[in-house]
């Protein structure tokens, strides 16, 4: 025993040191799982088949400014894409689907995968019908200090605003988004402000401009006002925000299409007809979408019989409101095209996210 203590006393004389801990007596919040979920930016992938993955912002490789990335992009060829969000992993995501609900979830809860990783069904998260398509996937980083508001558009053209708020407690059993009458459903949703305007996009070939300001806020329980008249059998296709320096591009059934310039659609109040946009023919079918587009973007066009193309925005033309287009995918007799995707690189011009 006296070994034992000569040699503590050496080691303590040696190798002693003041405490560097803190006893308290202060008592510590129970722990979070946010709190164990480290902070880093993610881009989230939405699929048009509710396939949804996270991927760390820091995994994709820079490219200097006007990079392309590779031109394939495989697993699209079954599934294009809805949404690409670059976001926090603490972040909200709101999930909007056709049936008129919404659902929340945490970024951090979305399966994480590689860059050519297809992702997991978000059915595994939130709890949505089999029939149950997802038409819009916002991130929101705080409900109480974000002052947006959701628009939605149904096919029949009834518009609702909604604050951003009132949808702070959806969860993944999900909650009444937008009242629908029998037969219509909810064909987008977007975050906007008052000072916002907008473009309504009808199979048609028309489109309405008008001021988010003329729809008026309205809770989670109604039904919506009238965004644009409907006639001669055509429906909503799309809603999209005006975009400074970005253009239009219109997408028909047949393979057509060309960019627009915003100034010539002119500004209306709600509930009109619009103007024409896209001058439809036998040749050209109805018009599928209207898209903003930047000059550096990309678009994916798929076909009813399961073709696909990758397309650079800058390559299509600038063209009058009263014009066809150009063919941008030609098609058999009996197919047509039935989705359009944006690859939109203007916010992240230097990183390829699809490589």
């Amino acid at each position: 025993m006296k070994e034992i203590k000569k040699e503590l006393e050496y080691i303590k004389d040696k190798y002693a040191d003041p405490r560097r801990t803190e006893i308290s007596e202060e008592t510590f919040k129970k722990l979070d799982i946010l709190d164990l979920i480290p902070r880093e930016e993610v881009v989230i992938t939405l699929t048009q088949g509710g396939y949804a993955k996270r991927t760390p912002l820091r995994s994709y490789r820079q490219q200097n400014r006007g990079g392309v990335g590779k031109t394939g992009v495989t697993y699209y060829e079954e599934d294009l894409p809805l949404s690409v969000s670059i976001c926090n992993s603490h972040d909200t995501l709101l999930v909007f689907t056709d049936i008129g609900r919404a659902y929340t979830l945490h970024a951090y809860q979305i399966h994480e995968g590689g860059a050519r990783a297809k992702g997991k069904p978000l059915r595994t998260i939130i709890k949505i019908k089999d029939d149950e398509k997802i038409v819009a996937m916002i991130p929101v980083k705080s409900f109480v200090e974000d002052e947006r508001d959701v628009l939605l558009i149904t096919r029949n053209g009834i518009a609702k605003k909604t604050p951003i708020a009132e949808f702070a407690h959806a969860y993944a059993r999900g909650i009444l988004a937008q009242k629908l009458k029998d037969g219509d459903y909810v064909v987008a949703a977007i975050p906007v402000m008052d000072s916002d305007q907008i473009v309504i996009a009808k199979s048609n070939g028309r489109a309405a401009r008008i001021r988010v300001s003329d729809i008026r806020r309205m809770g989670r329980q109604a039904q919506g006002v009238r965004g644009v008249k409907i006639d001669d059998n055509s429906y909503v296709v799309s809603v999209e925000r005006i975009i400074p320096g970005n253009k239009f591009l219109t997408i028909t059934e047949k393979g057509y299409g060309k960019r627009l310039k915003v100034s010539t659609i002119r500004l209306i109040k709600r509930g009109g007809k619009g103007v024409i946009v896209q001058k439809l023919t036998k040749s050209t079918g109805n018009l599928v979408k209207m898209a903003s587009v930047g000059k550096k973007d990309e678009i994916i066009l798929l076909s009813q019989q399961g073709n696909i193309i990758r397309l650079k925005v800058d390559s299509i033309r600038t063209m009058g409101r009263n014009t066809k287009g150009v063919r941008l995918m030609r098609l058999k007799e009996d197919d047509r095209i039935v989705d359009v995707a944006v690859i939109d690189r203007s916010s992240h011009e230097t990183l390829d996210i699809f490589e």
